[in-house]
């Protein structure tokens, strides 16, 4: 079997490069293409009693819409862990939609429904057909409160320029790490031929004195 030829330092670099460049390619696409599934930053707060943050993840309900649909959700209410997302219609008729695009409402008159320690909340708003946005909280226990806001965002993504600074700078440390390499290998080469010609010179001194 023919034993495989290293790749040189210069060949190893382009594949590198090419691959950096595709990778970038594919991140400008996915950047410049609607989202099916995504994650939002959440909060809202009745400014009293209340104080809820977290992240709720969603898929693409409808393309007109721009509605999704909460498939889960995590963080905190009053410090306490959240438990997880009810499905849909089984609290105060929850359809967990969200609408992040709508500047009246995010939520509909139904809205998303939790659980916290085992107690079940529901957070919809009142107005989101009249277009005045009235966000509530309901539980059993409690009732429903007005909230004084409710906000939910897409957290930043990278813009293409910066993916390229990132692909720009990984290019740059294996470019580094190349050259390291063939430094590296050029002393080792360096070392043995010294070690040789050494190793020759005691052979061709030590031979007169072996044949006495």
């Amino acid at each position: 079997m023919q034993a495989l030829t290293p790749m040189k330092p210069r060949v190893v670099a382009l594949s590198i490069m090419a691959a950096a460049t595709a990778a970038f390619g594919a991140a400008l696409s996915l950047n410049l293409s609607p989202a099916t599934a995504a994650s939002f930053d959440f909060s809202y707060t009745d400014n009293s009693t209340v104080t809820v943050q977290g992240v709720l993840t969603a898929v693409l309900n409808d393309p007109t819409t721009m509605s999704y649909q909460i498939t889960g959700i995590s963080g905190t209410r009053n410090g306490v862990n959240i438990d997880g997302l009810l499905p849909t219609g089984q609290f105060n008729g929850n359809d967990n939609l969200l609408f992040p695009n709508n500047s009246n409402s995010q939520l509909d008159d139904t809205g998303f429904s939790y659980t916290v320690s085992g107690t079940s909340i529901n957070v919809f708003n009142s107005g989101f057909f009249s277009n005045s946005p009235a966000y509530f909280e309901f539980t059993q226990a409690s009732g429903t409160t007005s909230l004084a806001t409710f906000q939910a965002t897409v957290p930043p993504v990278p813009e293409p320029s910066e993916v390229l600074a990132i692909t720009v700078v990984g290019l740059w440390i294996g470019a580094q790490g190349l050259k390291r390499r063939a430094v590296s290998k050029k002393a080792m080469t360096s070392s043995s031929l010294v070690l040789k010609a050494v190793t020759n010179l005691t052979t061709v001194v030590s031979s007169p004195f072996s044949q006495r």
